[in-house]
């Protein structure tokens, strides 16, 4: 499919990368990044303005197609403008820009979340926790993509004997969990911190301090303590005003 990405752009610079599936096997060679995820478009046709796009994983995987992207998904690209973008538009408040320095903060402590759970430097979680877990998430076959054994149910023998099971079981799991935190990863929505809360107490990382060094890391901007000064003068005015009112 790397090959098929590359001998593309050569025709089609503009081409788009797409997915029907969203469930990447690992070692998949392409950056998630580059690729529309399966909630973001649909199928379309030429004629009615839908763009060229090259399926990369899923059913149609190699095929050209034409699809239009959601107003949804491209309005939540807008989160990561530049500042000489964000100038041309209306000014934020500064509520407003403290809300999305939340949000990055907590992104970003939710990237340190996610590099953890990938690492698994701890211990795999109990039986009973992967059963819930896989109850509110569901969980493919770790058999999907083992050409060793069988798949789906004739895989039962295997999976009856298997001795490490339960970190098998994890590994697969976690995918869902990843998926699920990185919807929160990008755009104006809000990050997935209560899911991130969860998954932390369960595989025992420190969220609260990923938290607080994500604030060393992006700190305020020295120009939002001028504008602190500017709201409390403004405040302090209309109070006065309405005092003598």
């Amino acid at each position: 499919i790397a090959g098929k990405v590359e001998e593309s752009r050569k025709s089609e610079p503009k081409i788009l990368l797409v997915s029907q599936d969203n469930h990447y096997p690992k070692g998949f060679p392409i950056d998630e990044d580059e690729i529309y995820p399966e909630w973001a478009w649909e199928k379309a046709t030429k004629k009615k303005g839908g763009q060229k796009a090259l399926v990369v994983n899923g059913p149609l995987t190699g095929k050209i197609i034409f699809v239009s992207i959601s107003d949804n998904y491209q309005s939540m690209q807008n989160d990561n403008e530049t500042p000489e973008e964000e100038q041309q538009k209306k000014p934020s408040t500064l509520t407003e820009r403290k809300e999305r320095k939340n949000r990055q903060r907590q992104r970003h402590a939710i990237t340190s979340l996610m590099e953890y759970i990938e690492a698994m430097e701890y211990e795999v979680p109990d039986r009973d926790t992967i059963f819930n877990l896989i109850a509110c998430l569901g969980i493919d076959s770790i058999y999907r993509w083992a050409s060793e054994t069988h798949e789906g149910i004739a895989a039962y023998p295997t999976a009856s004997g298997q001795d490490n099971l339960d970190t098998e079981v994890w590994k697969k799991l976690t995918d869902k969990i990843i998926y699920d935190l990185k919807q929160g990863q990008s755009g104006p929505i809000e990050a997935r911190w209560i899911e991130a809360e969860i998954i932390s107490l369960i595989i025992g990382f420190e969220l609260q301090n990923a938290f607080k060094k994500a604030i060393e890391a992006l700190p305020d901007p020295k120009a939002w303590k001028k504008l602190e000064l500017q709201d409390q003068f403004l405040a302090e005015s209309q109070k006065q005003a309405k005092s003598a009112a």
